[in-house]
């Protein structure tokens, strides 16, 4: 639905709260006299994906609508650090256009001040340190303000890996029972999402509690196998007893970078309604849906003529019938 606002409007804060079938949401928003900006503000790095070590550069740069750089505009800037989860999944659907989703939690790795040169440009240079366990994203937030000391401000990112080749590594499952083979599919691909073909290792830990001590960590066994051309290799593996095992592949680049990526599987020799998360699937006719679409749902279950809760669930319970 949409509201429009009168010209008359007050400035300040306002906020909006819809009820449906006793729900009810809220939301806020600001109504400001609008100033048409005289100057634009880009941010743009070097590379937009990079291995790390070594450096990357940021140019700032601010230009006046009607032309020219802003000289002379003093820059405020900072370097954010956030954890980089490699994506393989895209749809005209996802928040996320591009392969790399930064993880919420943040730290700020530099903070300074600088000046526009005659140009209207600021570069900055940021080291890639190596990060032996975690991939990451750099954000330079950026805030540009000039002699009539307004403020426009821009940000962009760059994405620094651990190596020039990602790995992955699943088991389709979450858990199988003790004596069942266990499929594992490793990929590889370059930091473009090619995939490409390199040797690699797996290495399998079975990690349980013992009571008093805490949780322990053995290794198995290590695999060893390659990725064919379309980045893409199949390794078997049999667990012998309980436990939850963790399958950590592991590979290098041309020039040596490391990089490693994991999965989990629990093996059990119990009841498959304790420790199978599988042992009732729902499955939908289509991966995804548009707004006003009808949504088909089959429930498989391993037991004849029983009973089903099925629940519909957003912000809370919307619906809940047997």
């Amino acid at each position: 639905s949409e509201f429009k606002l009168p010209l008359d409007v007050r400035l300040g804060g306002f906020s909006i709260v819809t009820e449906l079938e006793g729900q009810s949401a809220s939301g806020s928003f600001e109504v400001q006299e609008y100033v048409k900006p005289e100057y634009s503000v880009t941010v743009t790095p070097e590379k937009t994906v990079a291995v790390q070590g070594g450096k990357l550069s940021f140019t700032i740069k601010a230009e006046y609508l009607f032309g020219g750089g802003v000289a002379g505009g003093q820059v405020n800037y900072s370097v954010v650090k956030s954890r980089l989860w490699r994506s393989y999944w895209e749809s005209d659907y996802s928040f996320y256009p591009d392969l790399s989703v930064p993880d919420n939690d943040e730290s700020i790795v530099l903070r300074a001040e600088g000046q526009l040169n005659a140009k209207g440009e600021l570069v900055v240079t940021v080291p890639l340190e190596k990060d032996k366990a975690d991939d990451y994203q750099l954000t330079l937030q950026a805030n540009v303000t000039d002699e009539a000391r307004r403020d426009v401000s821009s940000s962009a990112s760059i994405s620094a890996y651990r190596s020039a080749v990602v790995m992955d590594v699943s088991s389709g499952r979450y858990s199988l029972p003790v004596g069942e083979t266990a499929t594992l599919e490793v990929s590889s691909a370059n930091l473009q999402d090619k995939p490409v073909s390199t040797p690699f290792t797996l290495e399998v830990r079975r990690e349980y509690w013992v009571r008093g001590f805490g949780q322990r960590s053995v290794k198995v066994t290590t695999l060893e196998g390659k990725t064919d051309a379309k980045g893409r290799a199949k390794v078997s593996y049999k667990p012998k007893e309980q436990g939850d095992f963790r399958f950590i592949v592991r590979a290098k680049d041309g020039a040596g970078n490391p990089t490693e990526s994991s999965s989990y599987l629990w093996a059990y020799d119990g009841s498959p309604w304790y420790y199978d998360y599988q042992s009732v699937t729902v499955n939908t006719d289509k991966p995804e849906y548009a707004v006003g679409d009808i949504a088909t749902l089959t429930i498989d279950s391993p037991v004849e003529n029983g009973y089903a809760l099925i629940t519909l669930e957003g912000v809370g319970l919307s619906k809940a019938e047997v």
